[in-house]
């Protein structure tokens, strides 16, 4: 969404996790990865849930550890993973 991928992200080890209906329990699996000082990068996968928005307000925590992506309808989880 708008992120330039520069040398250093080129570099970096991103945690990639698709993530479809996870508004309930998706926040504290966010934070324990984000607060050891890894990328994430969190495919939503068409949920009809507020999933999105539950990551949307993680991410006003860890601005540049997480990136989002979000498909407007399920794929399913190899779909999202490649996304």
């Amino acid at each position: 969404m708008g992120h330039e991928i520069t040398e250093e992200d080129k570099n970096a080890t991103y945690v990639v996790l698709p993530a479809y209906n996870e508004a309930t329990r998706i926040r504290p699996v966010i934070v324990d990865i984000a607060s050891k000082g890894y990328n994430m990068v969190i495919v939503n996968d068409g949920s009809s849930d507020n999933t999105l928005e539950v990551v949307k307000q993680v991410k006003k925590e860890f601005p540049d550890k997480i990136h989002i992506f979000s498909l407007m309808i399920n794929r399913g989880v190899g779909i999202a993973t490649q996304t």
